[in-house]
């Protein structure tokens, strides 16, 4: 069975179409219109608003009963999509950068996406405000591009959650085996700091892929910080 969020579809079609009206129009805080600013405003969007799901043909018909495309609920979701877009635009962030492709033929480790959540020791509540930097052998990792940030700033809307992407190393040819150390160094005022050590074990590829593989990310077990005494 495939199940379809309604707002997704009404969202993804709204975003381009206010950012196209705020471009017409010279809006004052329309600072870039770029294809990732459009889609970390669908996801801001989307992150906040309930999402609604069908199934079938029914579900359309019982969407409409419950008003769906109403104008007042039209209304709100161009708010909501209006705040998304003065909140990604407002903050400092390097642009994407353009790539000549998804792939290139260059023998290569692609590294996974590493993700992780910081908690509270105390309470086990997630924790924003602070910072999480990926190193290797002593070095800050660099990232696949510039969306990806490294050190990783945990602010509220994300709180707990870290997210990195390492560039992919060129490898001499395909089908070798690399292990890669890591370390997580976490500092927050009022907290102990933390060093979490792991190590990525890859084999290489013949292209380096620029594609991010969701079912393929390599999970940080939950990192909890204590206050200082």
């Amino acid at each position: 069975m495939v199940f379809h969020n309604l707002m997704e579809e009404i969202i993804t079609t709204r975003v381009p179409a206010l950012f196209e009206e705020a471009a017409r129009t010279k809006v004052d805080w329309l600072s870039c219109s770029c294809p990732q600013c459009q889609a970390d405003t669908i996801c801001y969007v989307l992150n906040k608003v309930p999402p609604k799901y069908i199934a079938s043909s029914r579900g359309v018909a019982y969407s409409q009963q419950e008003g769906l495309n109403e104008v007042q609920l039209s209304v709100d979701i161009d708010s909501e999509i209006i705040q998304g877009m003065k909140h990604i635009l407002s903050r400092k962030r390097p642009h994407f950068e353009t790539s000549e492709g998804g792939d290139s033929a260059t023998p290569a480790y692609n590294f996974p996406a590493v993700v992780g959540k910081v908690l509270n020791g105390a309470t086990f509540e997630p924790i924003f405000d602070i910072q999480v930097s990926l190193y290797s052998k002593g070095n800050l990792v660099t990232m696949i591009d510039n969306t990806w940030h490294n050190p990783y700033n945990i602010l509220e809307y994300t709180p707990g959650t870290f997210t990195f992407w390492p560039k992919p190393e060129k490898a001499d040819a395909s089908g070798i085996k690399k292990l890669f150390p890591m370390e997580l160094r976490i500092t927050a005022e009022g907290y102990e700091p933390v060093h979490h050590f792991f190590d990525i074990q890859l084999t290489s590829e013949s292209r380096i892929t620029k594609v991010l593989n969701t079912n393929n990310m390599y999970r940080v077990p939950d990192i909890f910080l204590f206050k200082q005494q």
